[in-house]
C-alpha cells in the first residue's frame, strides 16, 4: 500500500521538536551542515516524533524539561544524568534511545540527541564522528571511581568507547605495525573489512541542499493550510508570504518557479519516505 505524505509528515507544528546547531559539538567540521539537514528531516518524520512521544510515556515523563542553556557537551550529559537518575531512569532512557537509534540505522553518535529529543523536546545536531576511531586501554586501579563532573564526563567517556569496541567489529594491534604495514594490510583484506561491517549502519547524511529542506517545509506547510490548493496557487501564495516577510538577499527568500517549487516538495517527502522505510 502507497504511503500518502500525510502518513509520513508530522503536521502538528506547536510541538514539533525543536532542532538546534551547538557550535561545540561541530567546531571545524565539514559535515556539520548535512547533519543539521539530516536532523530537520528526522524531526519532520512522523514515526519518529511518535517514538519519542512513546519513549517519553514508558519514562512516565509527565512535563518536559527545559533545555539548557550554555549547552556545553559536558553540561548536557550532567544534565541528562541528573533529569533521569534520581528516578532511577537512567538505563531506561539508554536503552529507549538506543532502541529509537536502531530503529533508524543511527550511528552512536546521535544517542545524546535522542535523549534530549525526549527530555525537552529539542535535539541538538550530534557531534561528529569519525566512523573510524582509535582506543588506547589505560590501567585503572581496581573500583576505581570518578569523583567530580569532569571526571564523570570522562568515565563515561571510557564507558561509551569500551561499549563501541564490545560491540562493533574491530581491528586491534598486538604489536607494533608501522602505517605502511596496516595500508598494506588494508588491501590484502578488502573481503574481509567489507564482510565484517556488513551490520553496521549506513551514514545517516542527507544528500539534499538546504533550499529543497527549506521550500519542501515551506510547501507542506501551505498545503496543510490549503490543501486543495493548484501548484500555481501555492507558489503564489509563498510568493505572498515572502513579500511580506522579506529580511534580505537570502537564496532562501527567492521563491522558486512552480516546476522547481514541487520537486522541492516531492524530494523532501522522498527523503522523510526513506527515513521511515529503513526503520522497518
Amino acid at each position: 500500500m502507497k504511503m500518502k505524505h500525510e502518513d509520513i509528515i508530522f503536521d502538528d507544528f506547536e510541538n514539533a521538536i525543536r532542532v538546534k546547531y551547538e557550535d561545540e559539538f561541530s567546531l571545524y567540521d565539514s559535515e556539520r551542515h548535512r547533519r543539521h539537514l539530516f536532523a530537520t528531516i528526522l524531526t519532520w518524520s512522523k514515526s519518529f516524533n511518535q517514538s519519542v512521544v512513546s519513549a517519553r510515556k514508558d519514562l512516565g515523563l509527565i512535563h518536559l524539561l527545559e533545555y539548557p542553556t550554555n549547552a556545553t557537551i559536558e553540561r548536557l550529559i550532567s544534565f541528562i544524568s541528573e533529569s533521569v537518575s534520581k528516578d532511577g531512569n537512567w538505563s531506561k532512557l539508554k536503552n529507549l534511545s538506543e532502541q529509537i537509534s536502531k530503529r533508524y540505522h543511527l550511528t552512536n553518535n546521535w544517542q545524546t540527541s535522542i535523549e534530549l529529543a525526549i527530555l525537552t523536546n529539542t535535539m541538538p545536531v550530534a557531534y561528529n564522528q569519525s566512523p573510524i576511531q582509535t582506543y588506547e586501554p589505560k590501567q585503572k586501579t581496581e573500583n576505581e571511581k570518578p569523583k567530580v563532573i569532569v571526571e564523570i564526563t570522562k568515565y563515561m567517556s571510557d564507558l561509551n568507547a569500551y561499549r563501541d569496541i564490545s560491540t562493533h567489529p574491530s581491528i586491534y594491534f598486538t604489536e607494533y605495525v608501522s602505517p605502511e604495514e596496516i595500508i598494506d594490510w588494508v588491501r590484502n583484506h578488502r573481503p574481509q573489512i567489507k564482510s565484517i561491517q556488513r551490520n553496521l549502519p549506513k551514514p545517516s547524511i542527507t544528500k539534499r541542499d538546504n533550499k529543497t529542506i527549506y521550500w519542501g517545509r515551506v510547501a507542506w506547510i501551505i498545503k496543510q493550510e490549503k490543501p486543495k490548493a493548484t501548484w500555481t496557487e501555492i507558489t503564489s501564495y509563498a510568493q505572498e508570504l515572502t513579500d511580506s516577510h522579506r529580511t534580505g538577499n537570502s537564496d532562501s527568500e527567492n521563491v522558486p518557479g512552480e516546476t522547481e517549487f514541487r520537486n522541492y516538495y516531492e524530494n523532501f517527502a522522498k527523503d522523510i519516505k526513506r527515513l521511515n522505510q529503513t526503520n522497518k
